[in-house]
């Protein structure tokens, strides 16, 4: 059930994302979602400690706040291609795009598996705190990398697209 209830709240968010398209712009509708998710886990890295005993709190806050201000990048992610290369070289681009982001995700779940792994030889309460700090240092990571996607976004996104739309 959470899995079904997580897609249904994707969904609505990813079309939500969509109307805001033209209102917000994909560059800063793309720097909002970054934001929003690099608050929610920097809040979760911060009070996991409160949140350690409430375990239906913590799957609401994993994810639906985390993992769906997530769908907001990722949906710019394919409608920004379109709009940032110029039609000549926008399909070499995107698929560049596209692996960087698959060797961005191979980085990150090498990385998170390792801050987990130091914790495979604690017993008992040592396992725990070992759990509960990787935890935190995951979260404080994803922060950290919701901070460089704003700045990527900001500084390495021209303000007008490049498409057809803008020849002349």
């Amino acid at each position: 059930w959470e899995n079904i209830s997580l897609d249904i709240v994707g969904i609505f968010v990813v079309l939500f994302a969509i109307q805001l398209f033209p209102w917000a712009g994909v560059r800063w509708l793309q720097f909002w979602g970054f934001f929003s998710g690099g608050v929610c886990c920097l809040l979760i890295g911060l009070l996991w400690p409160a949140l350690i005993d409430n375990t239906s709190g913590i799957l609401l806050v994993i994810y639906y706040i985390q993992y769906g201000s997530y769908w907001i990048p990722n949906t710019t992610t394919y409608v920004m291609s379109a709009l940032v290369y110029k039609p000549s070289i926008r399909g070499t681009l995107n698929g560049l795009s596209a692996a960087a982001g698959k060797v961005g995700a191979i980085i990150g779940v090498t990385a998170f598996t390792k801050m987990f792994e130091v914790c495979d030889d604690k017993t008992g309460d040592d396992h725990q705190q070992c759990i509960n700090d990787a935890v935190q240092r995951v979260m404080f990571t994803s922060f950290a990398a919701a901070c460089g996607g704003m700045f990527c976004t900001i500084y390495g996104v021209g303000l007008e697209p490049t498409g057809a739309k803008n020849k002349k």
